[in-house]
């Protein structure tokens, strides 16, 4: 992994998708306007009109998603913040390693993300992990993660089954390191 922490780079790619959905919502309603001032016909007022309304609107589209975006990388510093008591090494100076396409492994983190959607989790708080091959014709499965102390098992989505399963066992056994 490049020099940053993982954590600025999850925080770099929500700011920039907060951004870029602000854009599209923008573009989305100034394209539906300038189609109003089409079917208008020739009328500069309503031209200029719509014209602060499309700005206005794509300014305030892109700060709002900037502001979900700055609140979805809060949740992500605050569930790391909690899971640095279980571990010796904080996440901001952990290096990771790519297990599969969603299944991330540094030291004794383990984050899984799907989208934009990013979840953490360590060694000492997880009993125990399983995986699901959906099909057998394919390699794409389940990850269950069961966490000590609580009866809700998480799932994830994941490629690789059979080598996130394998190595996961592993990393859990403490016979791999990431």
């Amino acid at each position: 992994m490049e020099n940053r922490s993982y954590l600025k780079k999850i925080e770099s790619i929500n700011r920039l998708n907060g951004i870029l959905t602000g854009i599209i919502i923008g573009c989305i309603v100034g394209i539906l306007l300038m189609a109003a001032v089409l079917w208008m016909g020739d009328n500069s007022s309503f031209l200029t009109l719509s014209l602060v309304i499309w700005g206005s609107v794509m300014v305030t589209s892109i700060l709002v998603n900037l502001f979900i975006a700055s609140s979805r990388s809060r949740g992500v510093r605050r569930r790391i913040a909690s899971l640095e008591t279980t571990v010796s090494q904080p996440f901001e100076k952990t290096s990771f390693r790519r297990v599969s396409d969603e299944v991330l492994l540094g030291g004794d983190w383990l984050v899984c993300h799907n989208g934009y959607d990013y979840r953490f989790w360590t060694r000492e708080i997880i009993s125990r992990i399983e995986v699901r091959q959906q099909k057998q014709s394919s390699d794409k499965g389940i990850l269950e993660i069961h966490v000590k102390g609580y009866q809700v098992v998480e799932e994830v989505p994941v490629t690789s089954a059979e080598k996130v399963r394998n190595v996961l066992n592993a990393w859990l056994s403490g016979t791999f390191t990431a």
